[in-house]
């Protein structure tokens, strides 16, 4: 099978690989345009390279949720779900089919290296902290209150549940005090500004929920977006799974399943205008396709020339020669220019002077020094991109940008919906030009539906799709991640959709439109709980760090000697117990018959928090 496949993807200890002698470099040999696509916790290589760990242990290990989520002096938390392995999984993607795309620049397969906690800390932890640490040595921790650079910018509770509120800019700030009827707290003036607010956060939250109390959460969301405030309702899982606007875009579909009958699932994640994709077929039961498998391997493989005189180009990139025009702004779109970046395309971030892209003015700066140039936070996010300014307010402006288009292989937009028909630079005017244009838009919700006009930001976007409902302690309320997680999920995950259509050019020469919902491509996360939700009718809540399907126990974040010090401990089976128990010297507590059955028994006595 492998000698004869482009792509093999595993996820198995590199110790287990060695072992069975499917290691890359006892398969190059044999296979040299293979490309091998691993997926592990801590990588391939260094001190955590053979250990044995789970999604809990690479998530944790990142310093995503000791930064990020969970209160002062209590546990950091995950999200609900399985965050590091689905981040891993899409970087993966991306990376490998890269790989496949640039066998043509580098002449051979090779090696994905991908480790899910390196993943995430790069990117996400990374983009934000890295600078501040570099220059100052002092790291921030989690505060429990969300986003502490504003406010609001926290998850707070309302009449019905809970909602996102949000507002980082003068002008919603001022919109969510029309809402609430202008009272004259809100008129001071330094609260214009969103750092001043963030000061006198303790003051402001109080009062927004005297507010949000008396009213429900789609009427909050309704009216604020409609002042233009990016405030969110955080929906259910069950209220994601069943929102109309999921269903106009036919990201919720229904298939056969052979033992299980009709079966809800969700859809592709983006929709290409030429070659639609996604789910046509259920999944399998166990070894469906052997017998027509090992029929194709009892014939000669046909002699593609694949692996005659394969000849490696040391330091050649996959994606060379392709150029990006990158009209993406804050973090999302800046990441998918830096993903492709980092793969070897030419990208050029358009930017205006008349607006000043608000990541160049978040702290901190280096030396002290604010300014467009200076913001630390900026050079993370946004590293491999290079950088145009352009006066969009001007004929001669836009006439640049339509060149850079035409010059270009690929543009990258995330504005509102249509902002880029709007001033004659969208993907219908553009192919008139360039008929093999590949354009991705990648606003919050899409490009059409009844959401697609909500306003989001990357911090509020998750509650659109329940994750944010499964993040928090168990039984208590959700709580906020502090900072935009799905941004660079999204971002690198919006790079695999243009390598997927670039693929797709290459064959046929035709461009094409990528529509990227970035609440469908975040909402692949919620897959476990939307797949319990539409079988069992069960609806999750927050289980703090607890195993996302009940399946293994101990499954948590404990408390260790010293200050703020943690340790991730998942154990999913026997063997795993054993070694735990042997590893805490023993203790006559730990055999307890209770303890000594399965992991998925041991789920009873030691978890209370669960529904069911």
């Amino acid at each position: 099978l492998i000698a004869r496949a482009d792509v093999l993807i595993e996820n198995n200890t590199p110790q287990q690989m060695r072992e069975w002698s499917f290691d890359y470099a006892s398969l190059q040999d044999r296979n040299p345009q293979l490309v091998m696509i691993s997926i592990t916790p801590f990588g391939q290589t260094g001190p955590y390279a053979d250990w044995k760990a789970t999604d809990l242990n690479a998530f944790h290990l990142s310093g995503a949720s000791s930064r990020y989520c969970g209160l002062p002096g209590e546990a950091p938390l995950a999200h609900g779900t399985f965050a590091a392995d689905y981040f891993g999984a899409v970087a993966g993607a991306a990376w490998g089919l890269a790989a496949v795309y640039g066998r043509k620049n580098t002449g051979v397969g090779q090696q994905v290296d991908v480790s899910c906690a390196e993943a995430i800390a790069a990117s996400f932890v990374g983009g934000q902290n890295i600078g501040g640490y570099a220059q100052s040595g002092k790291f921030e921790s989690r505060t429990g209150v969300g986003m502490p650079l504003g406010a609001p910018a926290t998850i707070i509770p309302c009449k019905d549940g809970h909602v996102w509120m949000l507002a980082l800019e003068p002008g919603q700030w001022n919109g969510i005090a029309k809402v609430m009827g202008n009272p004259e707290w809100m008129q001071t003036e330094m609260f214009q500004d969103m750092f001043s607010r963030a000061e006198n956060a303790d003051l402001i939250y109080p009062l927004i929920e005297e507010w949000t109390m008396k009213h429900g959460k789609h009427d909050i969301m309704k009216w604020c977006q409609a002042a233009g405030a990016p405030v969110s309702a955080v929906f259910t899982v069950k209220e994601a799974a069943e929102h109309p606007h999921l269903q106009e875009r036919g990201y919720i579909v229904d298939l056969e399943h052979a033992a299980l009958g009709r079966v809800r699932l969700l859809g592709a994640p983006f929709k290409l205008s030429e070659t639609p994709g996604g789910p046509k077929l259920a999944a399998p039961l166990l070894g469906a396709d052997t017998e027509a498998v090992l029929a194709t391997l009892s014939r000669e493989p046909a002699d593609d020339g694949r692996n005659r005189d394969a000849v490696a180009k040391p330091g050649a990139r996959p994606l060379e020669g392709i150029r990006v025009a990158n009209f993406g702004w804050v973090w999302a779109g800046p990441v998918v220019g830096q993903t492709l970046s980092f793969l070897g395309a030419e990208v050029y971030k358009v930017e205006s002077n008349v607006r000043v892209d608000m990541t160049r003015t978040l702290p901190p700066f280096a030396g002290g020094k604010s300014g467009p140039n200076y913001s630390l936070s900026n050079h993370a996010c946004w590293a491999g991109n290079g950088s145009v300014t352009i006066n969009f307010k001007s004929e001669e402006g836009l006439a640049l940008a339509r060149q850079l288009i035409i010059e270009s292989d690929v543009v990258i937009e995330n504005f509102g919906p249509g902002v880029m028909d709007k001033i004659g630079i969208g993907y219908e005017e553009m192919k008139k030009h360039k008929s093999d244009i590949v354009m991705l838009s990648m606003q919050g919700a899409g490009t059409y539906g009844s959401l697609m006009n909500t306003r989001t930001y990357g911090l509020s976007l998750t509650s659109l799709t329940g994750l944010d409902s499964l993040t928090g302690y168990c039984d208590g309320p959700p709580l906020p991640v502090e900072n935009a997680f799905s941004d660079p999920f999204t971002g690198i995950f919006g790079a695999f959709a243009i390598i997927t259509a670039l693929h797709h050019r290459d064959r046929t020469g035709k461009g094409q439109f990528i529509d990227f919902s970035q609440q469908e491509g975040v909402m692949q996360m919620v897959g476990p709980a939307f797949m319990d939700y539409v079988m069992n009718d069960r609806v999750a809540g927050p289980i703090g760090n607890r195993h996302p399907l009940a399946a293994a126990a101990p499954h948590g974040v404990f408390r260790c000697a010293g200050d703020d010090r943690w340790l991730s401990i998942a154990v999913e089976d026997a063997a795993d117990w054993t070694s735990l128990v042997a590893a805490m010297g023993n203790p006559h507590s730990a055999n307890s018959p209770g303890f000594a059955a399965p992991a998925t028994l041991r789920v009873l006595p030691l978890y209370s928090c669960y529904p069911w």
